[in-house]
């Protein structure tokens, strides 16, 4: 399964990686934001995005 993990955090996506590929998830792509993800979610085609909604409502309601 494709996962892109969204997180402005590089260590809770280290995190979230480890326990998916110990899960046996091989294709993983990261995103350290909503504009970043956007650019590489076409060409990666995730099956599954894990992200905070509440670090995307945040954002929403600051824009």
């Amino acid at each position: 399964m494709k996962v892109m993990l969204i997180d402005d955090s590089k260590t809770m996506r280290n995190i979230q990686r480890n326990i998916l590929a110990q899960a046996g998830h091989t294709e993983i792509e990261e995103a350290c934001d909503g504009q970043d993800a956007l650019s590489k979610v076409a060409a990666f085609a995730p099956e599954l995005l894990l992200t905070r909604i509440q670090e995307t409502l945040a954002r929403a309601k600051a824009a």
